[in-house]
């Protein structure tokens, strides 16, 4: 009979309508799910992870920008995107929808969910596999049927740098059961935590892991969403936690937590600072195999990968150009000359003009740099022009089709090409460029210990892209400073050094059968000369 059982098809949700108000303004323009990171929309690695993990079928939920969703999954198919082998990608959607808990509660109504199933965010990168998680948290919900969820965590080795993603948790060591769940603040450091003292009394092992980065992945139970129905309160991820956290008895479900393992990455792209953050540790390899190389969204190599983590496409032109590091250029891009790149993205057909400096600058496809420009912590959207001698310094976000006047000086600011009803300008820049007020109070976007310490400031409440203290230098994936153990080597591609090998293979073959001979060939001499 077990030839007629039905297989399990395992299932995953992907909310592609997140950070509406961090990401702005591009936002504003379309879904974030289909912002570039390295040249690659993000939904693309969400979905490219998924297919790593064995998922076969993954319902993408939007509402925003439904339209423009379905469309590149519609592209991506057509074109034989990697994540589209043997995974089967649904674009579903509801115009009421206003938050993660309406998505939850729509998606409860269609009954398209059947079992357990994975749950996180299209602006979610991470290399990490899923299905031991997956298969554990299937064990977790036969003795407990109350198993809600298990929520998905990874270890960070520094802690100095705050981007909204970081929580403090009260586990039970015995079953790894959530008793107490704190999301750090964004701006300054606790002085202290509250736990409440019934966890201690009536759990005899309780971890506190105050050192976690929440990259919003979740394995779900078929209950996870009829909860969200049941509760209209439930309007995030975190009301979700804190709600089944108070009321465990009275709904008759727990949640159960899930720590990555060192080898495996996982970030969640709110805001433009960890969009900054991403985009090296992607140029870093360290969510190897997900780096630009490899092809995550395509089947065909895009760039040929250079010392110092340089990744130039055979299409692109440079003029005696400096490319120092972390760099990545599409095809029809230029460089001129006298020109240094650093720690930096380059789009499709873009230009940049003579001796300019980038260094932490995201340029999107069809930007145009002028003569002698300085592009410091920015990030410049689809087709813009920056005018000659302009400096766009830390903090800087320009939208899409805007026109800098040459000479500019621009910091920590905002700016649009044409303005909507909701923005309230500040100033005019040019026909084609407005400065805006996105609506947030100026607060420092890291915490410092040190009162004397200057640390970067931010326009706004939000992280914006800006350069990252020399603690983080090396990503959240290195070693401590108290470890014993050296920084893990950046993976390489396999076949980057195969001219090297095979050459010292040819060595090998040559070398051991004269040396054998050689041996054989003194033994028999000094046998002779015994005799």
């Amino acid at each position: 009979m077990n030839q007629f059982e039905k297989k399990e098809v395992i299932q995953a949700i992907l909310i592609a309508d997140n950070n509406v108000d961090q990401l702005r303004p591009f936002s504003d323009e379309n879904s974030t799910a289909l912002l570039p990171l390295v040249n690659v929309s993000m939904l693309d690695y969400a979905l490219d992870a998924l297919n790593r993990s064995g998922i076969e079928e993954v319902f993408v939920y939007s509402s925003l920008h439904l339209r423009s969703v379905r469309e590149h999954i519609k592209n991506g198919i057509a074109s034989l995107n990697s994540w589209s082998v043997n995974m089967t990608v649904h674009v579903i959607g509801g115009e009421g929808c206003r938050c993660f808990g309406d998505a939850m509660r729509d998606l409860d109504a269609k009954a398209l969910i059947r079992g357990n199933f994975i749950l996180l965010g299209a602006d979610v990168v991470t290399n990490a596999d899923l299905r031991p998680i997956f298969e554990q948290h299937k064990k977790t919900a036969k003795y407990d049927k109350g198993a809600a969820a298990t929520l998905v965590f990874k270890e960070a080795a520094t802690s100095s740098i705050r981007t909204g993603n970081e929580v403090m948790i009260a586990v039970d060591q015995q079953n790894n059961r959530l008793h107490h769940h704190q999301r750090l603040r964004l701006h300054g450091k606790e002085s202290h935590f509250e736990v409440p003292l019934e966890v201690f009394l009536n759990n005899s092992e309780v971890a506190l892991l105050h050192n976690l980065i929440d990259p919003q992945i979740a394995i779900g139970s078929p209950s996870m969403l009829s909860l969200f129905s049941d509760n209209f309160d439930f309007e995030t991820r975190d009301d979700f936690v804190r709600g089944i956290l108070i009321n465990e008895e009275i709904l008759d479900s727990r949640i159960y937590v899930s720590v990555l393992p060192r080898g495996q990455y996982a970030r969640k792209v709110n805001n433009w600072l960890t969009y900054c953050m991403v985009s090296q540790d992607v140029m870093n390899r360290w969510a190897y195999p997900l780096v630009p190389d490899m092809g995550i969204n395509c089947l065909a190599q895009q760039y040929v990968y250079l010392k110092n983590n340089i990744y130039k496409s055979r299409k692109s032109t440079f003029i005696k150009a400096a490319l120092r590091e972390n760099v990545a250029v599409q095809a029809g891009s230029q460089v001129e000359a006298g020109t240094s790149v650093s720690c930096s993205v380059i789009g499709k057909n873009c230009k940049v003009g003579k001796n300019c400096v980038l260094m932490n600058a995201f340029l999107m496809d069809g930007v145009h740099i002028g003569d002698d420009c300085k592009l410091d912590c920015c990030v410049v959207g689809f087709g813009s022009k920056i005018g000659a001698g302009s400096t766009i310094a830390e903090g800087t976000v320009v939208g899409s089709k805007c026109a800098i006047p040459a000479g500019k000086l621009l910091k920590n600011v905002v700016i649009k090409s044409v303005l909507g009803d909701d923005d309230d300008l500040v100033e005019k820049l040019g026909e084609h460029a407005f400065i805006i007020d996105d609506k947030q109070e100026t607060q420092s976007t890291y915490a410092s210990d040190s009162e004397d310490e200057v640390l970067p400031t931010a326009a706004t409440g939000i992280p914006k892209v800006a350069r990252v203290p020399t603690i983080c230098e090396e990503s959240d994936y290195t070693s401590s400073s108290d470890e014993d153990e050296s920084r893990a080597v950046s993976p390489l591609v396999d076949d980057t050094n195969s001219k090297r090998f095979r050459f010292l293979k040819f060595l090998l073959k040559l070398i051991l059968p004269l040396a054998l001979a050689i041996a054989i060939h003194i033994a028999l001499l000094q046998s002779f000369w015994r005799k």
